[in-house]
């Protein structure tokens, strides 16, 4: 009996205030709003998508920059409290917590570290498969062939033909 008593009341509130249409129309707005965020699937060109994937891990990286930046200010903001409450107590423990702080924070520097050679190492990979360089070629041949070669002798040998020697000089 209740439950008839609480709903009737709502239902005279809702009434009262008319609030019915407006939850209608909020609503309404609601999925109206959904509808317009969702964009169409689109197709991207392969540079397209490159940029698109080099902006990411651009931004990937200032985030995470930022995020183990603010973890060595908070690291070195409590380092400074502990030190002044080991200081003022002489508790070993408390300079247990702060060698434990110190150390985390040189972890922390270790990672910033990490983070800017993965993020070359990454950079340099994508770039490497573009453009490849040959710095170091071998001849293979005889030392007379290669001089012959070298004189501009015998040109057909650096072209990989194979010149046969009769053994007559």
């Amino acid at each position: 009996m209740k439950n008839s008593n609480n709903k009737n009341t709502f239902e005279d509130l809702d009434k009262a205030f008319n609030t019915k249409e407006v939850t209608k129309a909020l609503e309404s707005n609601l999925k109206k709003v959904q509808d317009e965020r969702q964009l169409p699937a689109i197709d991207m060109s392969e540079e397209d998508k490159d940029i698109l994937h080099a902006k990411q891990q651009e931004e990937d990286l200032q985030y995470a920059r930022s995020i183990l930046k603010q973890a060595e200010a908070y690291n070195a903001e409590a380092i400074e409290g502990i030190l002044h409450i080991a200081r003022n107590s002489d508790q070993p423990r408390a300079y247990e917590v702060a060698g434990g702080l110190i150390k985390n924070l040189q972890d922390t520097a270790k990672d910033m570290l990490e983070v800017q050679e993965k993020h070359k190492r990454i950079v340099d990979d994508g770039s490497k498969g573009k453009n490849i360089k040959t710095q170091n070629n071998m001849f293979v041949g005889s030392t007379k062939d290669l001089l012959q070669a070298l004189k501009g002798e015998q040109a057909k040998t650096i072209e990989g033909e194979v010149a046969e020697d009769n053994g007559e000089t």
